[in-house]
């Protein structure tokens, strides 16, 4: 199987990760019903309730 090249441009590139739950709130998207407060430490299972739309 032959090995796929990485694009040297990559060597130097920045990558960002982001989370939309921990992003602003829309009111245009449907929200699950265990939200935690805000201002709570997150937890792994605890939705904050931001989304794409908040992220822009």
């Amino acid at each position: 199987m032959p090995q796929a090249k990485t694009p040297d441009w990559v060597k130097d590139a920045i990558f960002y990760q982001i989370f939309p739950d921990r992003f602003a709130t829309s009111a245009h998207v449907d929200k699950p019903h265990n939200l935690e407060p805000w201002d709570a430490p997150p937890t792994p299972f605890g939705f904050k309730g931001g989304d794409l739309i908040g992220v822009v």
